[in-house]
């Protein structure tokens, strides 16, 4: 029995020592996990750090995105009035084609008035010319009639001077008698 407690003991010592072999080794391996424990702790730091990053990041593309949004808006609100400025651009260019082929076509008609009153003035010139000359044959013409018509006028004249005393002194006469006649009478109305 003793040599089995002995035994026993001696198994138990050799368990013992195993044990104690392998809680050293437990005890290497809590060193390595606790190390391993420890790392883990600095890379999910790290990590917490990185997403802390990323959240920031993602934070500031959001307001980033943010403004390209109101950029967007602003720069199609700017299209638009373009558009708009475009529009009536075109409206006002299309008007303006309008007021020219307008002006053009006065212009043609005040070419063709300008040609009419062209051709009115030479033609008042050219019977301006032609009374001209008439003006200047009638003043000859004149010229010859009183040249050749004075002698005939003066005579005339003389011959109507001549009739019109022969009728001043036979008028005068028949008034002479009329008033000795009147006076007559009126000396026979007294008696």
């Amino acid at each position: 029995m003793e040599q089995k407690i002995l035994e026993i003991l001696l198994d138990l010592q050799q368990d013992m020592k195993v044990v104690k072999t392998d809680i050293q080794g437990l005890k290497t391996d809590v060193q390595a996990l606790q190390t391993d424990v420890q790392g883990l702790k600095t890379d999910v730091q790290g990590l917490q750090t990185d997403v802390q990053g990323l959240k920031t990041d993602v934070q500031t593309l959001q307001t980033d995105v943010q403004g390209l949004k109101t950029d967007v808006q602003t720069l199609q609100t700017d299209v638009q009035g373009l558009k708009t400025d475009v529009q009536t651009l075109q409206t006002d260019v299309q008007g303006l084609k309008t007021d020219v082929q307008t002006l053009q076509t006065d212009v043609q008609g005040l070419k063709t008035d300008v040609q009419t009153l062209q051709t009115d003035v030479q033609g008042l010139k050219t019977d301006v010319q032609g009374l001209q000359t008439d003006l200047h044959e009638v003043k000859e013409t004149v010229n010859r009639i009183e040249a050749s018509q004075t002698e005939d006028v003066i005579e005339m004249l003389t011959a109507t001077k001549k009739i019109t005393d022969f009728e001043f002194d036979y008028l005068n006469n028949k008034v002479t008698e009329i008033d000795k006649r009147l006076f007559s009478l009126e000396r026979r109305s007294d008696y």
